[in-house]
């Protein structure tokens, strides 16, 4: 009686367990859809947004990491939470955005941290196109901000990656038109690169 008294507990905690794992993915879902896609778009070419954008990227720093804790074993809110780490440094500092905040050192930081979630999901699933895309995109963002942050030579070896990787996709997804466009801007930035690293 015992034991099955203590395998009913260990049942309901591993249950609520799971809806915490829920919830929390459908809060971050949330954050992106409501902050990142509808109301950081809103301050493109807005005078003074940059302040704005700079109070919203500190506070998401704040959601991000107690979302983070615990959740290292669910592969889909991991996957969530390199969305928004990702989303999180661009706003942060977009070397192509004229409203980026500009900080990019901080953007480096979320920026790796999406880049090592992808690699870790990927490694689990090499042949999932998904997931190479994604990580594909993530190598792109870190080099961008490398090159930002005038490291032609780092940022060359992420590019490459991305270059590699939407490659990689091709093969899988011959009629992306989007990983065909990515692999035009991935030469573009290894030119960019290598022009800047002082090659002709």
């Amino acid at each position: 009686t015992i034991g099955l008294v203590r395998a009913e507990r260990q049942r309901q905690a591993a249950e609520a367990a799971q809806r915490l794992a829920e919830n929390r993915f459908q809060s971050a879902r949330q954050f992106v859809e409501e902050v990142f896609d509808t109301v950081a778009p809103e301050f493109s070419g807005l005078v003074g947004a940059t302040k704005a954008r700079e109070a919203l990227a500190r506070t998401s720093v704040t959601f991000l990491e107690s979302l983070a804790s615990g959740s290292e074993k669910d592969e889909s809110f991991q996957a969530e939470l390199a969305k928004l780490y990702g989303q999180l440094a661009l706003s942060l500092g977009n070397p192509y955005a004229p409203n980026s905040i500009g900080d990019y050192e901080a953007a480096l930081r979320f920026a790796n941290q999406s880049l090592q979630i992808l690699q870790a999901i990927q490694s689990k699933q090499p042949n999932r196109p998904e997931a190479l895309l994604a990580l594909a995109r993530a190598h792109d963002r870190v080099g961008s901000i490398l090159l930002a942050l005038a490291r032609p030579q780092d940022a060359l070896v992420h590019h490459r990656q991305n270059r590699d990787l939407l490659r990689q996709f091709l093969e899988r997804r011959p009629d992306s038109s989007a990983a065909k466009e990515g692999l035009q801007i991935a030469s573009f930035r290894i030119g960019h690169d290598l022009r800047a690293e002082g090659h002709t």
